[in-house]
């Protein structure tokens, strides 16, 4: 279960919800680790709102919700190790952040940052995309705007 931050804690059954937009959605309702923004993804909270409030926020472009919930985040990543440096790189973190907004009382980001610092990091592509992957793969498309 990832670290979180903000003034309301998230429990570990709690859904999360990120917009899709169509190029993001799989046939079986996988969906595609191109919608995982890092080192910061916006995703909205089943607290203090619905997947149906998530979804009628979404922009033209948008055409679906993915949920996935707090506990079912992985937590760390660690990069293999490089035996030619002395100096291995640190283990990046998952941390939800409850943010709201004027706009969306429910906004949150899932951040990804290198351990032990408080601003958000972009690694490096190979782990970049396997943060994207396993993140991606909590996730499930709920909910669909109609045709």
């Amino acid at each position: 279960m990832p670290k979180q931050e903000g003034t309301t804690p998230f429990q570990e059954t709690e859904a999360l919800y990120r917009r899709l937009i169509e190029d993001w959605v799989g046939e079986d309702g996988a969906v595609d680790p191109a919608a995982i923004e890092v080192p910061q993804c916006s995703v909205d909270r089943a607290l203090l709102a619905t997947p149906e409030q998530a979804l009628a926020r979404c922009n033209d472009a948008e055409v679906a919700i993915a949920t996935t919930t707090f506990g079912a985040l992985p937590d760390r990543f660690v990069a293999e190790p490089i035996p030619t440096q002395p100096v291995q790189p640190k283990p990046y973190e998952l941390i939800v952040v409850f943010v709201p907004e004027k706009q969306n009382a429910a906004h949150s980001h899932i951040e990804v940052r290198q351990e032990g610092s408080a601003e958000p990091r972009k690694p490096k592509s190979v782990m970049k995309q396997r943060i994207r992957d396993e993140v991606a793969a909590t996730m499930r498309v709920t909910h669909r705007k109609p045709p």
